[in-house]
């Protein structure tokens, strides 16, 4: 019994892109925590929020989207 659905080319190129998007949102984070400009602490902040807030809403979203859409399966597959 196989209840895992193969990865897409799609799904790997979208996986990816997030990973970026994650360290880029730390660098930056790190950066603005080192920098002493004025206005800095703002941009520090916002960073770090975002760092915390996307992932978070994104794994809300994909988890939503699974109880609600259900497991993929069709009733076909069911049966066997």
């Amino acid at each position: 019994m196989n209840d895992k659905r193969p990865v897409t080319k799609g799904q790997r190129i979208a996986a990816l892109i997030v990973v970026i998007m994650l360290v880029v949102m730390i660098i930056l984070t790190v950066i603005f925590a080192f920098t002493a400009k004025p206005g800095e602490n703002k941009l520090f902040l916002a960073s770090l929020l975002c760092t915390i807030l996307i992932p978070t809403i994104l794994y809300i979203t994909m988890w939503l989207m699974r109880k609600i859409g259900g497991d993929g399966r069709t009733p076909k597959d069911e049966e066997e």
